[in-house]
């Protein structure tokens, strides 16, 4: 098991995330969750022969339906998760958003705390979950996240 951990305080970055076309509230987000051993029947196909799918969730209204996304996923312990039994490998993570910026269609997602992973198979379902996230928007063509500061590729490569 890998454990990511980072002592540093990062000061909150104001982030302008645009409100949806014709400037309504999101009030439903998707959210990304792994059906094991499933070989991308249910969803798109990621890793070690498993499915990556969407789960759509309610939130409370916001004009930044990105960071509000990222925030309620973080804070999802279940594992699984829901009725279908999916699962969520992100809930042994202690991950907060810092900043959330989308400049020239690229999500800049910037998270803190300690990411873990349990190996292999695992990191592409950690890397799914915080990228399909972002992905959902339209406006959205490309994700980067980093964590403590450190990109997500990265600390998942074991570099």
């Amino acid at each position: 098991m890998k454990i990511f951990k980072a002592f540093a305080l990062t000061a909150l970055t104001l982030v302008i995330v645009g409100a949806p076309a014709g400037g309504a509230a999101a009030k439903q987000v998707k959210l990304f969750f792994i059906i094991l051993d499933d070989n991308g029947r249910s969803g798109k196909k990621i890793g070690c022969g498993d499915s990556i799918v969407p789960v759509v969730v309610d939130t409370a209204p916001t004009s930044a339906p990105l960071r509000r996304a990222y925030e309620t996923l973080l804070a999802i312990r279940d594992d699984p998760y829901g009725t279908r039994k999916l699962s969520n490998p992100l809930s042994r993570s202690n991950l907060k958003v810092d900043s959330v910026v989308i400049k020239k269609r690229v999500a800049i997602i910037k998270l803190t705390g300690e990411l873990i992973s349990a190996g292999h198979c695992e990191d592409p379902r950690v890397e799914a979950q915080l990228t399909e996230v972002a992905l959902q928007f339209p406006s959205i063509r490309k994700v980067s996240v980093f964590v403590n500061g450190v990109a997500l590729s990265k600390l998942l490569s074991g570099q």
